[in-house]
């Protein structure tokens, strides 16, 4: 049986310059404020650094889903791309940010696979809408956060 590709897109508007935003996204301490699908641990060096391997878990639908994770590409103060591999499936998460005006367009775009038939299925109904809702949950938590902490722009 051949894996499934899916996608999942969100993103928001950053009322901050994109350097401060892009410096928040890489402070692996604070993602937790942003981001309480996800924990972090065995994290080898900075996120925006391509190599940084780190260990996931992933709780959302109820289960807990631990990944190998690795930042495999970074264009500083645009794009880190961290790609997630577990034995259910692999994902590649793209955090990116542009400058609109004098604020950051962030988005978090999400491209996974899910082995089988069956899979795909419960992927359609179920894994899907549950992952886009925690994507826009956390953009809009990012940005809830890069608000109340970073300068305006």
């Amino acid at each position: 049986m051949g894996s499934v590709m899916n996608h999942v897109h969100q993103q928001t508007q950053i009322g901050a310059p994109v350097e401060p935003v892009f410096e928040l996204l890489c402070q692996m301490d604070r993602q937790r404020e942003w981001n309480p699908y996800m924990e972090h641990w065995h994290i080898t060096g900075p996120i925006d650094q391509v190599g940084t391997t780190f260990d996931t878990m992933l709780d959302l639908i109820g289960q807990s889903t631990p990944y190998k994770s690795a930042v495999v590409e970074v264009v500083p103060r645009r794009l880190v791309h961290v790609r997630r591999d577990t034995a259910k499936g692999d994902s590649d998460w793209f955090y990116r940010l542009e400058p609109a005006g004098t604020g950051t367009l962030f988005s978090i775009d999400v491209d996974y696979g899910m082995e089988g038939t069956l899979a795909g299925v419960v992927d359609r109904y179920l894994y899907h809408n549950a992952l886009d809702r925690a994507v826009r949950h956390m953009t809009q938590s990012f940005a809830t956060v890069a608000a109340s902490t970073l300068v305006p722009a």
